[in-house]
C-alpha cells in the first residue's frame, strides 16, 4: 500500500508542476499567489511520497525492489532508513525533495517586489518536472516485483554508518539548492529586469552553499571513518564533483560583494550561477552514469546517464547560449562611478582556475573512456602538484583584501603579520620537525590570514564582519590544519603475536587478544590493544554473509590535538594481526574549520531574516 501511495504523490507533483510549467492561464493578478499554493503542495506531495518510500524500508516490503536491493530485515532501523536514500532510485526522490523544498520557501520568503519572481517558479518547475519524468520513466522506486522474495539483499557495509544518516540529506540540500540561482539567472536573462534579484537570491545561494559546505565536511569525516585508510580526501571523481560547484559558488558569493548595480556584479553574479548549476548537473551524471566505480556513486546503468548528459546539453547549454547572446546588454546605468575592488576580482579568477583544474583531472579521463573507449588514470599526484601552489596564492590574496579597506594600514597590518607568522611557522617547524615544503608554506600563509580575522572581529564594533572574519578563519584554519597534518603525519604497519608489544610515538602497544563474536547481521574479529598497559582500543574486521563483503572498522585515540588512529588486516595465522597505526595530527580542526566555513554562511542569512537594525546592510 505505502509503494501506491508513494506514486501517488510523485504523480500528483507532476501534474502540479505541468499547471505551474502553463500558469498562463492563470488569471494575471493571481498568478504569482497560486503558483506559490502549487508549490507549496508540490513540497508536501514529495515530502509524503518520500516517507511512504521509508515506510516501505521500515516494514522491509520486499515487494518493492528498491527495498529488495537495499535492505534486510536484521539491519538496525537507522540503517533501514537511512538505506532508503541511500541508492539511485531513492536517492533521486531526495534530490526532488531538495528542489521543491527551498523553491516553495523561496516563493513564501523572497521579496514580493521581485519582477522575476513568478518566471524564476515556473523555471524552477521546469527542471523539478524533468527530474520526477526522469524518476519515475527510468528510476522509479517504488517499482514491484511479485511474487515478493522473502528476504532482502542486503546494503553496501560501507554505508553502514551514522554518517550516511546525515551526510546524503544535508548534501542534497546545498548541492541541488543552486538551482535556484540558476532558474533567476535566467529568469533575468530573459525578461532583461534586474531590479531587486540579487538581493533576493542572495540568501539561498549562502543556504546551499552552508549546506555544501557541511556536506562535504561530513563525507571527508565519513571517509576518514569508515574506509579505514586514515585520510579525508583522496580526489575521488566523486568528492570533485560535490567540491569543484563548492569552489565556483565560493566565487559567486564574493561576486555579490561588487559594487551595487554595478555591470560586474549582475555579469560575474549570472555566469557563476550558470556555471554552478552546470557543475551541479555534470557531477549527477559522473555519480549516476555508471561511468566509475566508486563507493560514493549510485547508479550502474548507461541509459540513465545518457538521460542525464542530454539533460546538461539542453539545460545548460541553452543557459549559456542565452547568456552569450546577451551579456554584452547586462549593463547598469547609474550616474556614479563604481570602483570594482581588484582583490575580490583576482579572488575570483583564482576559485575559477582552482575549479578548471579539478574539472580537468576529473572529465578528462571519463571524456576519452566515453569518446575514445580509452582508459586513462588521473591519480592524485596530479592534484597535490597543481592545486596547493594556487590555494596558497589565495590565501595569500586574501590576507591583502580582508584588510584592503585603508591601503596604508592593509601595508602595515599585513607586514605585521608575516612578520608574527614568520616566528610561528619558524617555532613550529623547527621543535615539531615539520620538513614538507607544502606544509611549511601552507602554515607560513595561512597564520597571517587567522591572525588578521580575529583582529577584524574584535575591532569590529557591531556584527556586521562577523561572517567575513569567522568564514576567512576558518578557511585560514583549514589550510593551516592540512598542512599541519601533512607535515606532521606518522604510522606504522607490523604483523603482531599476540602478546606483542611494539613501540611507536613513545607509546607501548601490545596485542592482548584477539576476539570473535555473532552480531546481528555481522560476524566481527576484533583486536584488543592496549597502549601503556592504560588505554584500550577494539580495531575490527566485520564480515557480513548477506551482502558477502569485508570491512575494516578503525579505533581511535582522541586528543583535541591528534588522532591516533588503529586500524587491522587479518594474515591467514588466528594468532596473528597486521595493525596499521596512524598518528593524525589537527585532524579535528580540519572538521571545525568546515564547521566555522558554514557558520559564516548561516550568520549573514540571519541578518536577513531577522533583519537587525544596525547591521541589515550585511547581505548587500
Amino acid at each position: 500500500m505505502f509503494a501506491e501511495v508513494g506514486n501517488f504523490f510523485l504523480h500528483l507533483s507532476l501534474i502540479l508542476l505541468l499547471l505551474i510549467i502553463f500558469n498562463a492561464v492563470f488569471p494575471k493578478h493571481k498568478r504569482l499567489k497560486i503558483t506559490i499554493f502549487l508549490w507549496g503542495i508540490i513540497a508536501i506531495s514529495t515530502i509524503l511520497s518520500f516517507a511512504a518510500l521509508i515506510a516501505c524500508y521500515v516494514i522491509s516490503d520486499y515487494s518493492v525492489l528498491n527495498v529488495l536491493y537495499n535492505s534486510h530485515k536484521l539491519k538496525p532501523l537507522i540503517y533501514k532508513i537511512a538505506g532508503s536514500w541511500s541508492n539511485h532510485e531513492g536517492s533521486m526522490l531526495l534530490w526532488i525533495i531538495s528542489i521543491s523544498l527551498p523553491t516553495f520557501l523561496f516563493g513564501v520568503f523572497s521579496n514580493n517586489n521581485l519582477p522575476t519572481k513568478n518566471l524564476t517558479l515556473t523555471l524552477q518547475a521546469a527542471l523539478t518536472f524533468m527530474f520526477i519524468l526522469y524518476t519515475i520513466s527510468t528510476s522509479n522506486p517504488f517499482e514491484r516485483i511479485i511474487p515478493a522474495p522473502v528476504r532482502g539483499l542486503g546494503m553496501n557495509p560501507l554505508l553502514q554508518d551514522i554518517g550516511v544518516s546525515f551526510h546524503p540529506p544535508i548534501l542534497y540540500l546545498g548541492y541541488v539548492g543552486f538551482s535556484l540561482p540558476f532558474s533567476a539567472s535566467l529568469s533575468v536573462l530573459i525578461s532583461k529586469n534586474t531590479d531587486y534579484w540579487i538581493q533576493s537570491i542572495k540568501p539561498w545561494i549562502l543556504l546551499a552553499w552552508s549546506f555544501l559546505t557541511v556536506g562535504i565536511g561530513s563525507g571527508a569525516w565519513w571517509a576518514y571513518r569508515e574506509l579505514g585508510w586514515g585520510g579525508f580526501w583522496f580526489w575521488d571523481p566523486v568528492e570533485n564533483a560535490s567540491l569543484i560547484p563548492w569552489i565556483t559558488s565560493t566565487a559567486l558569493i564574493h561576486a555579490m560583494k561588487f559594487p551595487k548595480k554595478s555591470t560586474y556584479q549582475l555579469n560575474w553574479t549570472i555566469l557563476l550561477s550558470i556555471l554552478t548549476f552546470t557543475l551541479v548537473m555534470i557531477g549527477t551524471f559522473i555519480v549516476r552514469s555508471g561511468t566509475i566505480a566508486s563507493v560514493h556513486s549510485f547508479a550502474q546503468d548507461s541509459k540513465r546517464g545518457f538521460f542525464i548528459l542530454i539533460s546538461i546539453f539542453f539545460i545548460s547549454g541553452s543557459a549559456l547560449l542565452l547568456y552569450a547572446l546577451n551579456f554584452k546588454k547586462l549593463h547598469i546605468a547609474t550616474t556614479k562611478k563604481k570602483n570594482i575592488n581588484g582583490y575580490i576580482l583576482l579572488n575570483n579568477i583564482i576559485l575559477c582556475i582552482i575549479a578548471f583544474v579539478i574539472s580537468l583531472g576529473t572529465l578528462y579521463p571519463l571524456f576519452m573512456e566515453v569518446v575514445f573507449q580509452k582508459y586513462l588514470s588521473i591519480n592524485s599526484d596530479y592534484y597535490n602538484l597543481l592545486v596547493p601552489p594556487i590555494t596558497l596564492i589565495l590565501v595569500a590574496l586574501c590576507i591583502f583584501g580582508i584588510n584592503s579597506t585603508s591601503q596604508k594600514k592593509s601595508i602595515k597590518a599585513t607586514l605585521n603579520y608575516i612578520f608574527a607568522s614568520l616566528i610561528c611557522t619558524f617555532t613550529i617547524c623547527y621543535y615539531l620537525g615539520v620538513r614538507n615544503l607544502y606544509s611549511i608554506f601552507g602554515i607560513f600563509i595561512s597564520v597571517p590570514l587567522i591572525l588578521s580575522s580575529v583582529q577584524i572581529f574584535i575591532e569590529s564594533r557591531t556584527f556586521r564582519k562577523l561572517p567575513v572574519s569567522i568564514a576567512h578563519g576558518g578557511f585560514a584554519l583549514l589550510i593551516f590544519s592540512i598542512s599541519m597534518f601533512y607535515g606532521l603525519k606518522d604510522e606504522i604497519i607490523k604483523t603482531v603475536k599476540l602478546e606483542e608489544t611494539i613501540l611507536f610515538k613513545d607509546m607501548r602497544i601490545k596485542l592482548e587478544n584477539i576476539d570473535y563474536q555473532t552480531k546481528s547481521n555481522y560476524l566481527t574479529k576484533t583486536a584488543i590493544i592496549s597502549i601503556d598497559n592504560n588505554i584500550k582500543v577494539y580495531p575490527e574486521i566485520r564480515f557480513f554473509p548477506i551482502e558477502k563483503q569485508q570491512t575494516v572498522e578503525i579505533d581511535t585515540i582522541n586528543h583535541v590535538l591528534y588522532d591516533i588512529y588503529f586500524s587491522i588486516n587479518s594474515p591467514e595465522s588466528s594468532e596473528k594481526i597486521t595493525m596499521h597505526i596512524q598518528y593524525n595530527p589537527m585532524i579535528n580542526f580540519i572538521w571545525l574549520s568546515c564547521a566555522l566555513i558554514s557558520l559564516a554562511g548561516l550568520i549573514s542569512i540571519s541578518y536577513k531574516i531577522f533583519n537587525f537594525k544596525n547591521d541589515n546592510k550585511a547581505l548587500n
